[in-house]
């Protein structure tokens, strides 16, 4: 694999910690604000329906290796090899996030967040396989562990703090869980 030209500057690294962190809230999300929404919505969820939707919307992650291949082979004269990978998943689950709240029905609200689950963490699944790409092609052999602690760190902090303070924020100033939606859709577009 050739190294590429560009040249790697320590702002990479917070951009690439922050993009992980954002990844780490989508899942975050999928743990804490949906399964809330729900029981919000729907008055009465079985837990095994609250761990079957998880588990069904994560499995774009189980699948990483397919995207990696996908995003090794196939790039974009103007936006480079891994770019168009980063970008347009992410700003189509960030768009998804946005008109979620929209085409909710309470007859459809289960239904409507396992397909858009699984879209929106498969948009967070291929970014994140490009991003990951993205280092090991820019980043020096000798801050390769150091970049990819310091970004699975912020991706943890995203999963396990996110949906805890999400709640804290809402409790605190109120308001609806659509609006964290949106509010999230907005952050990644």
């Amino acid at each position: 694999m050739e190294k590429s030209d560009v040249e790697f500057k320590k702002l990479n690294i917070s951009i690439f910690s922050l993009n992980y962190f954002i990844q780490g809230l989508n899942q975050s999300m999928f743990a804490v604000i949906v399964p809330i929404y729900l029981i919000l919505e729907l008055r009465t969820v079985a837990s095994e329906d609250i761990a079957f939707l998880t588990s069904i919307v994560l499995l774009p992650f189980a699948i990483k290796f397919v995207y990696g291949m996908l995003s090794d082979k196939f790039s974009f004269k103007k936006l480079g090899r891994r770019k168009p990978w980063i970008i347009g998943p992410i700003s189509i689950s960030g768009l998804l996030w946005v008109i979620l709240p929209f085409i909710i029905t309470p007859k459809s609200v289960f239904m409507t967040f396992l397909i858009s689950g699984v879209i929106i963490i498969l948009g967070v699944a291929i970014a994140d396989t490009a991003i990951d790409g993205l280092i090991l092609d820019i980043c020096p052999k000798e801050q390769l562990g150091r970049t990819q602690g310091i970004c699975w760190g912020f991706r943890s902090v995203g999963i396990i703090t996110g949906g805890p303070l999400i709640v804290a924020f809402y409790l605190l100033v109120g308001g609806n869980i659509e609006l964290i939606f949106i509010g999230l859709g907005i952050i990644m577009i």
